[in-house]
C-alpha cells in the first residue's frame, strides 16, 4: 500500500502560510491506525506533533521579540534509515535568543521522546539598527525610486549578504506581490520563492537597478566599515 499527502510548499522563513505534507501524511497513518507495530505509535505521535508545529510549540522552543517577531520552525525531511525515523528541521530564530539555549530546549524535548539529536548548522543572525547612517541611506533612496514608504525590515531568510563582514541585504524581493505604478507583477499568489512557478518581476529588477546605482552614488565617499553600518 502506497499513501500520498499533498501540502503547500513554502519557504522556511515565512511559516505558517504552508501546508506541511510530512504532518498530513503522519497524521493520516495515526488517525486510521495503519503503524504495523503499535511500538512506534509514540514515535509517530511526536513526529506528527513536532512536524505541525509552526513556531516550534512542540520542541518547547517557541519565543519571540518586538524586533523579529515570532520562532519560524518548519519540517522538511522525514525518512527512514536503517530502520530509525528521521526529520530534519529549519528554524529561524528571534534575535533575542542564545542558540546554545534553542539547541539545550530541543535536545531535552527530543530525548525525552525517544530522539537523538544531529545538530546541523547555525548561521549567526546578520543584523544591523535602521538608524545606521549607511541603512538609513540606502532606505531613503529606495523610498525616493520606488514612492513606497517602508521602513527597513527583518529578513527572516538567508542571503548572501552573510558572506562579507559589513553588508546588509538590498534588493527586490520585498517588492514581489506589491503593485506600485511603475511595476506590473503576478498575481497574488503566484511566483512566491521555493513555489513551482518562482518567479521576479522584470519591471521590479528594472526599478532596483536604479535603486542600486542611486544608493551606490548616494555612499560614494562615505566610510563604509562595520562601526558604521552598526
Amino acid at each position: 500500500m502506497i499513501l500520498w499527502a499533498e501540502g503547500t510548499g513554502g519557504h522556511s522563513a515565512f511559516i505558517p502560510h504552508g501546508q506541511n505534507a510530512i504532518s498530513t501524511l503522519l497524521k493520516l497513518l495515526l488517525d486510521h491506525d495503519l503503524l504495523e507495530n503499535a511500538s512506534d505509535w509514540e514515535l509517530f505521535s511526536f513526529a506528527a506533533t513536532v512536524s505541525g508545529s509552526p513556531h516550534g510549540e512542540a520542541l518547547r522552543i517557541d519565543c519571540e521579540d518586538e524586533l523579529s517577531g515570532q520562532m519560524k520552525c518548519g519540517c522538511g525531511v522525514l525518512k527512514l534509515h536503517s530502520g530509525r525515523l528521521q526529520m530534519g528541521f529549519s528554524a529561524r530564530c528571534p534575535l533575542s535568543q542564545k542558540e546554545s539555549d534553542i539547541l539545550a530546549r530541543i535536545q531535552d524535548c527530543c530525548v525525552q521522546n525517544g530522539f537523538h539529536v544531529e545538530q546541523g548548522r547555525i548561521l549567526e543572525a546578520n543584523y544591523f539598527p535602521k538608524e545606521s547612517p549607511v541603512v538609513r541611506t540606502l532606505s531613503q533612496t529606495f523610498q525616493r525610486v520606488t514612492g513606497l514608504d517602508w521602513a527597513p525590515q527583518i529578513f527572516e531568510a538567508g542571503t548572501h549578504a552573510r558572506k562579507l563582514p559589513n553588508a546588509v541585504a538590498f534588493g527586490p524581493g520585498g517588492l514581489m506581490g506589491t503593485c506600485t505604478p511603475d511595476c506590473t507583477f503576478l498575481p497574488k499568489g503566484h511566483g512566491g520563492a521555493h513555489q513551482p512557478d518562482e518567479a521576479q518581476s522584470i519591471d521590479a529588477l528594472c526599478m532596483a537597478l536604479k535603486v542600486y546605482i542611486l544608493g551606490t552614488l548616494a555612499l560614494d565617499g562615505k566610510p563604509l566599515g562595520r562601526e558604521d553600518i552598526e
